[in-house]
C-alpha cells in the first residue's frame, strides 16, 4: 500500500493528533491555521473556512491531504504555529472557560471530563461527546468574559498551538504525558478515537437553562428550534451580497444601528457567528469611516450574545447532516497512518 508522506510542522501534527484523539472515529477529522495580528487578535488564516468546516453539515469538497500539505508549506513559510480544531466536525462540545473562578461552577453545573486543554491566559477547554441534542456555539453564557461553549460553527485553539509570545496550549488527558505531548517520535500518542471513547455526554439541558436564565427570549421571533447555518458557497455568497445591498456603516450617521441591523440580520439568513466575523471584517473595508478590527469583533460577538432566535431561521435551504454520506475524506485509519508517516519537522 503507498502511504503519503506529510512534512507537518511540529504545531501541525499536534493538532491534527488531538482532533483525531478526541473526534468521533467514524467522522471526518480537520483542523483550521490561525494567524495572530500585531494587536493580539486572532483570526482564521484561511478565508473560505465557513464553506468547508463551519457549521460542519455539508462537509469539506476538495481532498484533505492536499488541503494538508498546502496548509503545512504556508505554516512553514509564514511560521504559523496556531491551529483549532472544529468540535462541531468531530462530534464533540468544547466549553471555553475564560475566567479561571468560574472552572468549578462549570464543572458543577457540566460535570467532570477527563479532557481538558489549559490556555496560556489561564483559561480551560472542557470536552465533552455531542449527544443527539448536541447544541450549536454560544456566546458569553453568562455574559461577555465568562464562558462560551463551542460545536457547530465555533471553533477551538488545538495543543500544540504556540502563541507569538511562546506559550502554549496543553492538553490534559488519560494516556497523554503531564507536557500534553501528542506526537512520540513520529507516531501521535494515542489511536484514533482513544479520547473520544472517555468523553462523558454534554448536558444540553444545562446550558438551555443557564443560557435561558442569563438572555431571556423575546416574543418577536422564534425562540426555539434547531439552528441551519448556510455553509455552502451559494448561501454564503447570498449573505455577502446581502451585506453589500444594505450599503456601508456611515461615521456620525447612524452606523453603529446600522451594523447592530445588519448583524442580527444576517445570523437570521444563518451565518454563524465566526462567518459573521469573517464577512464583517470585509464588509468593513466599504464603511465611511471603518470600525476596525478590534470594534468589529466586539459588534460581532454582542450581536450573537444578544440574540434571541437560532441561526438561520431565515435560511431556506435544509442541510444534510448525515457525516455518513461523506466518503470524499480520510476515515480514522488513514489519517492514523498519514500521520505515522510524517516526517517530524
Amino acid at each position: 500500500m503507498n502511504t503519503v508522506r506529510l512534512e507537518l510542522p511540529r504545531s501541525m501534527a499536534s493538532a491534527l493528533a488531538w482532533a483525531m484523539m478526541v473526534g468521533d472515529p467514524t467522522r471526518p477529522h480537520n483542523i483550521l491555521p490561525y494567524r495572530y495580528g500585531g494587536d493580539g487578535s486572532k483570526r482564521p488564516a484561511v478565508g473560505d473556512w465557513i464553506q468547508w468546516h463551519g457549521g460542519a453539515e455539508t462537509g469539506l469538497k476538495r481532498q484533505v491531504p492536499q488541503l494538508w500539505m498546502g496548509w503545512a508549506r504556508y505554516a512553514k513559510r509564514s511560521g504559523i504555529e496556531a491551529w483549532a480544531t472544529l468540535p462541531g466536525a468531530l462530534g464533540v462540545v468544547v466549553l471555553d472557560v475564560d475566567a479561571p473562578h468560574l472552572l468549578g461552577r462549570a464543572l458543577d453545573r457540566y460535570g467532570e471530563t477527563p479532557m481538558y486543554v489549559t490556555t496560556p491566559s489561564g483559561g480551560y477547554h472542557l470536552y465533552y461527546r455531542a449527544g443527539d441534542d448536541a447544541p450549536s456555539s454560544f456566546v458569553g453564557v453568562l455574559g461577555p468574559g465568562t464562558y462560551d461553549v463551542k460545536s457547530r460553527g465555533g471553533t477551538s485553539h488545538a495543543p500544540g498551538t504556540r502563541r507569538p509570545d511562546g506559550k502554549r496550549y496543553v492538553a490534559h488527558a488519560p494516556g497523554l504525558d503531564d507536557d500534553g505531548t501528542l506526537i512520540v517520535g513520529t507516531r501521535p500518542a494515542l489511536p484514533a478515537g482513544a479520547l473520544y471513547s472517555l468523553l462523558p455526554v454534554f448536558p444540553a439541558d444545562v446550558l438551555e437553562e443557564e443560557w435561558t436564565a442569563h438572555h431571556p427570549a423575546g416574543s418577536d421571533m422564534p425562540c426555539d428550534g434547531e439552528p441551519r447555518y448556510a455553509t455552502t458557497s451559494g448561501e454564503i455568497d447570498a449573505i455577502r451580497a446581502y451585506m453589500r445591498a444594505a450599503g456601508p456603516a456611515i461615521a456620525l450617521q447612524g452606523g453603529h444601528e446600522h451594523t447592530r441591523k445588519l448583524l442580527k440580520k444576517i445570523g437570521d439568513l444563518g451565518a454563524s457567528e465566526a462567518l459573521a466575523l469573517q464577512l464583517a471584517l470585509e464588509w468593513d473595508e466599504t464603511n465611511v469611516g471603518p470600525w476596525g478590527e478590534l470594534e468589529i469583533r466586539k459588534k460581532v460577538r454582542d450581536a450573537y450574545r444578544k440574540r434571541m432566535s437560532p441561526i438561520g431561521w431565515k435560511l431556506v435551504h435544509a442541510l444534510d447532516d448525515d457525516w455518513n454520506e461523506l466518503n470524499d475524506e480520510p476515515d480514522a485509519e488513514t489519517l492514523s497512518r498519514m500521520l505515522q508517516d510524517y516526517d517530524g519537522t
